[in-house]
């Protein structure tokens, strides 16, 4: 069995530039040295409200945009209470929804945007939010994940310029 860390950022929906390499890089590094999966193929969409709030409205039954929204494609591990030793899933990630929230918070817009990918990564290493109690032990996990990555979390780990360069 061949061991599969994949993780694929896709931002040709994203309402900011963002290098979807440089996210991949971040993510992956953080899968390897903070979670003892044996596996993971994890793929990453930055979005806009109006994507995100179609995706809310068919997949969850919810009215409007929200930050972010996961898909947790090892089904069975699921269903059994249990983390997953293989992650396999999706993140969809509202930009205007982090733009929003970072202004409220005064924190980067793109820092904003590896929170929402930390807090997806967490609901598909079994963390829940449903519950109050759930949702301060995963919420204490996620602030301590943004901590522990704070220096490569900065305002250009992510961002990527839209100047166009010139040829020679």
């Amino acid at each position: 069995m061949k061991l599969v860390r994949e993780v694929k950022a896709f931002t040709d929906r994203s309402p900011r530039p963002v290098s979807g390499r440089s996210l991949t890089r971040l993510l992956r590094a953080l899968l390897i040295t903070r979670f003892p999966f044996a596996g993971f193929d994890l793929v990453v969409n930055l979005v806009d409200s109006t994507v995100i709030t179609c995706l809310n409205e068919e997949y969850l039954k919810h009215a409007g945009s929200t930050d972010v929204i996961t898909f947790d494609y090892n089904a069975e591990d699921s269903q059994c209470k249990k983390k997953p030793v293989f992650l396999s899933g999706e993140i969809f990630i509202c930009v205007d929804e982090a733009i929003i929230q970072a202004h409220r918070f005064r924190a980067p817009w793109e820092q904003e945007v590896v929170r929402y990918a930390i807090h997806g990564i967490l609901h598909l290493a079994g963390y829940d939010d449903r519950s109050a109690a759930q949702k301060r032990i995963m919420k204490r996990e996620e602030d301590r994940l943004v901590r522990a990555h704070a220096e490569s979390l900065g305002k250009d780990a992510i961002h990527r310029s839209r100047r166009k360069t010139r040829h020679a």
